[in-house]
């Protein structure tokens, strides 16, 4: 009775020993940024350690600047530069799999008035298209609105973000969507933690055996 209770303690201290290692990867954060230590700047030549401008231009605006439409928020882009460019980001490239994506995002107001240009973003074989929300709650002052995604990629990519004009296709505003602490999270396969699982079962239940064998030969 004592070694099968034994056992079963194994085989539960195993299964939790699972879930712990597995804990950390599940919340491996591969990618934050908040732009907060970039320089602020129109038409900016850079958009910090984790981002370059790939496409068309991008404005760094926010806190200590003239353009500061989201106060509380540090610094944030605008993905419309002020060349009326288009502006699309781009990071390094990451593998398949699945991961978490977060990010916060507004609509830029130019004349008293709305700009709602889209937000694209994509990894690798994924992608998503966002309308920032034109009503009180994307104003100068409010918040910017927080929008999380998980997903699963079969190729690896690069995460990229664009704006888009739906009304004229290519073409820029000088004022796009505004995008402000992005943070992608790996996230283990369903697959990979049963494997963990039957690992530790499996080297629970050989200690087991072991212990029962020594007993055996000890009596």
């Amino acid at each position: 009775m004592f070694g099968h209770l034994k056992a079963l303690g194994c085989a539960a201290a195993c299964i939790i020993g699972a879930f712990v290692a597995a804990a950390p990867a599940q919340a491996a954060v591969v990618l934050s940024e908040n732009f907060n230590s970039v320089p602020q700047g129109l038409n900016a030549s850079t958009v910090g350690s984790n981002f370059s401008v790939t496409q068309g231009t991008v404005d760094v605006i926010g806190a200590g600047g003239s353009f500061n439409f989201y106060p509380g928020n540090g610094s944030y882009l605008d993905l419309d530069g002020s060349s009326f460019q288009l502006g699309t980001i781009s990071s390094a490239a990451f593998g398949s799999g699945t991961y978490t994506l977060s990010f916060d995002f507004g609509a830029y107001t130019y004349g008293h008035g709305y700009i709602t240009e889209n937000l694209h973003f994509a990894l690798a074989d994924f992608s998503q298209t966002l309308t920032p929300t034109v009503d009180s709650s994307v104003t100068p002052g409010a918040s910017l609105q927080h929008y999380s995604v998980t997903f699963t990629t079969t190729q690896a990519g690069e995460l990229t973000f664009s704006a888009l004009n739906p009304l004229h296709p290519g073409v820029g505003t000088n004022v796009g969507p505004i995008l402000d602490n992005v943070v992608l999270t790996a996230v283990p396969e369903a697959s990979t933690w049963a494997m963990m699982i039957v690992g530790f079962l499996s080297v629970g239940l050989l200690a087991y055996r072991r212990s029962s064998s020594a007993r055996l030969r000890i009596a």
